[in-house]
């Protein structure tokens, strides 16, 4: 899980550059909102957080319409699952999709270097 932690902490910090980046250009520019959940969800399961349906759009898209749509999308493709709570609905990562992004993590860092993943 400390694995996870630090892989976490560089999505994190990755998703902080991104949403610097909104300053500065149009969020229209580079519209990734598929991407974003998939990186916002599982820094939130390497937390130990769940994420609800509204703050995921909350933190992605911004719009529900269109989150709405991703978040459908991602169901559908076997990324994410739903899963009924007291206070609504969680969403989070399959087991299949989370191990993918830990791979993609772990390539990216090797790869690139952690200091160089910001955009």
């Amino acid at each position: 899980m400390d694995d996870d932690r630090a892989l976490a902490d560089m999505a994190d910090r990755w998703l902080r550059v991104r949403r610097c980046r909104e300053r500065f250009f149009p969020h229209e520019m580079f519209d990734e909102f598929a991407w974003d959940m998939l990186m916002v969800l599982f820094v939130a399961d390497a937390k130990g957080r769940a994420i609800g349906i509204d703050d995921l759009i909350a933190q992605t898209t911004g719009r529900t319409p269109s989150g709405m749509r991703w978040i459908a999308y991602l169901e559908q493709q076997g990324e994410i699952a739903r899963t009924e709570v007291p206070d609504g609905t969680t969403v989070s990562l399959t087991p299949a999709s989370r191990e993918r992004m830990r791979d993609f993590l772990r390539t990216a860092i090797a790869d690139v270097g952690p200091a160089n993943l910001a955009g």
